[in-house]
């Protein structure tokens, strides 16, 4: 698979041999391999370090399988049914759990609701679980996710309805 960047790099090595480089020619390029890359956001998984930055800012994650077990020895379609897990389809296809939601082998309190009112078409599921990764100002500097681990599910409602409310804008 290529990158975005080696397809950017390709595209400006094209435009190298051109004494006057068209700054519109090069905009179109950059612009067209960026929404390239934004209709398929889970291709930048493909890439180890962006792969692994992920997984480090969501605690790394869980198998289905490894679900299932935590879960009591639940089928892993058991697993891909429930309504309060945050699943992600890496670029490979596979789905992935982010450990950040679970605490003591149970999923966060609340994290049925916030999937409830975030819903995929609104924000897809990695731009969700970026947001319950991060420090939230709103929160005390906490990440939503561990705001829900803390039982302040309904504060965290309230800043995902926001957050939704800013995407559908």
């Amino acid at each position: 698979m290529v990158s975005l960047a080696e397809r950017l790099a390709d595209g400006l090595r094209d435009l190298e041999g051109l004494d006057d480089v068209d700054q519109e020619r090069l905009a179109d390029h950059v612009l067209t391999e960026v929404r390239r890359a934004l209709a398929h956001p889970l291709e930048i998984l493909d890439d180890r370090e962006v792969a692994a930055r992920w997984a480090e800012a969501f605690d790394w994650f869980y198998t289905a399988e490894t679900v299932a077990e935590l879960l009591g020895g639940v089928s892993r379609q058991a697993v891909s049914k429930r309504a309060d897990l945050l699943a992600l389809r890496t670029g490979r296809g596979r789905v992935v759990y982010p450990r950040m939601q679970f605490q003591r082998s149970r999923p966060a309190p609340g994290m049925a609701a916030v999937l409830t009112t975030v819903g995929e078409p609104v924000l897809d599921r990695w731009t969700l679980a970026g947001w319950l990764a991060a420090r939230n100002r709103a929160l005390d500097g906490k990440r939503p996710v561990d705001a829900l681990h803390d039982g302040r599910t309904n504060r965290v409602i309230e800043l995902a309805e926001a957050l939704v409310a800013r995407n559908v804008a």
